[in-house]
């Protein structure tokens, strides 16, 4: 369901391959969601999306809601009254690579539990845009294992994979 955006899939200029979520905002602000049905954040200790934005001053949010009806909100801004985590504000239209811990959420407090479990769907916002302004989406994944900070060459190791996708790059794991 989307309101106030034409949602596609990119075939082409993802964050980690081909393909993205691209919602082309058609009013101020606008959201669509995806239900993932398949979906099960229990084990997770990490949420990890990537956006890039045409409009730096557009502002952008990612919602999970869970079967429970709880609901985590990533956004530039702060979650305000939800639990969640402030994403920091992007002034360019590069892609960023937004990476939180469970352990860290900001917003209302105390939380009876951190919300996880089976994931009913996944909002994808848009805010203080113009019609037109297009929004990308993409590597949105719950980690089971800490994510360590980038190298100083801006990769880091998640699930066996460099990332950013870099050529000629060896990994060697160890015991």
């Amino acid at each position: 369901r989307s309101d106030g955006v034409e949602c596609y899939y990119r075939q082409t200029g993802g964050f980690r391959g081909t393909k993205c979520l691209e919602l082309a905002l058609q009013e101020p602000a606008g959201r669509t969601e995806l239900k993932l049905p398949a979906v099960d954040s229990s084990a997770a200790t990490f949420f990890r999306f990537a956006y890039r934005k045409s409009n730096a001053r557009s502002k952008v949010a990612v919602r999970v809601t869970f079967d429970d009806g709880a609901e985590l909100l990533a956004a530039e801004g702060g979650p305000g009254d939800t639990a969640g985590w402030t994403i920091p504000t992007a002034t360019d239209a590069e892609w960023h690579d937004c990476v939180f811990a469970f352990t860290e959420l900001e917003g209302a407090h105390p939380l009876t539990r951190v919300p996880r479990g089976p994931v009913r769907l996944v909002t994808f916002e848009a805010a203080a845009g113009q019609p037109g302004d297009r929004v990308f989406f993409d590597a949105v994944e719950f980690l089971q294992h800490p994510v360590h900070p980038p190298a100083p060459t801006g990769r880091h190791l998640v699930a066996g994979r460099v990332d950013p996708p870099t050529a000629a790059v060896r990994v060697v794991l160890e015991e």
